[in-house]
């Protein structure tokens, strides 16, 4: 039986509500990692094979290089199948509604994630961009 590939809005809303409900992946500095100590996954690391995450991880690229870059090197097969097919851009737009606080709050009542006014903006703009995926 075939895996079903996701669209781009389809992986757009999973990425929202998935850390919407989780801890982002975010350093002390507001930076992000592939994998921490907690074994929490970046909106990218989180849709690679476990395998290519080791790789990743072992040549040190949490810090110095964008999802882009490592699709470059590993290609789309580094992805779990449902979430190939997709552009490098894609991934380095999903990293940063991740990655950049000012798309994030954490609700005091709840303590959960929730996107900010700049962050529901982000997501729109990447719906439409992204429409016709």
């Amino acid at each position: 039986m075939a895996i079903k590939r996701l669209t781009a809005i389809e992986i757009i809303d999973e990425t929202v509500e998935f850390y919407s409900n989780n801890d982002r992946c975010i350093t002390e500095k507001d930076g992000c990692v592939y994998l921490n100590e907690k074994n929490q996954k970046c909106a990218h690391s989180r849709c690679l094979k476990e395998n290519y995450l080791r790789k990743v991880i072992y040549i040190d690229y949490n810090f110095e290089h964008n999802a882009s870059e490592i699709i470059q090197k590993f290609k789309d097969n580094c992805h779990l199948p449902k979430y190939r097919g997709q552009l490098p851009k894609f991934w380095d737009q999903i990293q940063i509604l991740h990655d950049d606080s000012i798309y994030w709050i954490v609700d005091e009542v709840t303590n959960k994630n929730v996107l900010t006014n700049k962050g529901l903006e982000y997501v729109e703009a990447l719906k439409k961009e992204y429409a016709i995926n």
